[in-house]
């Protein structure tokens, strides 16, 4: 708020921690190794309504299988890394609905609408570029 006082609206209670926090597509995005987002069944990933605070649908059914590490946007996509077996997962950026997901070391993410590129572990192939639909 403008007199520098907390906003009710974002009141936002989750049963774990919140990890990363982003901003597009007029959705505020949490990931971290929460369960339940406001009372709500939200596994590792959940977005909020940017100008009214509430949780929203995006994404609902997602279950990382555990805490989700890494999240980047891009204008087509959210990208998210975690779960027990260290996996990609890529959901469109409109309906939360799952594109793609990928079994991968990850240490690092950062998207575009082009490419999502990956931090991982070992010498051999410490980046990756992956496309950001398949």
């Amino acid at each position: 708020a403008p007199n520098r006082s907390l906003d009710p609206r974002y009141r936002v209670v989750a049963n774990g921690l919140v990890r990363k926090v982003a901003i597009a597509h007029g959705r505020i995005y949490l990931a971290g190794d929460f369960t339940a987002v406001n009372g709500a069944v939200r596994r590792g990933l959940a977005a909020l309504d940017a100008v009214s605070g509430a949780l929203s649908t995006w994404g609902a059914g997602f279950d990382a299988g555990g805490l989700v590490r890494e999240l980047s946007i891009s204008s087509i996509g959210v990208y998210v890394v975690g779960g027990a077996t260290g996996r990609l997962w890529g959901l469109d950026a409109g309906t939360g609905r799952v594109l793609f997901a990928r079994t991968m070391l990850v240490s690092a993410l950062a998207a575009s609408s082009a490419r999502v590129y990956v931090g991982g572990a070992g010498a051999e192939r410490p980046v990756w570029a992956v496309d950001p639909l398949t």
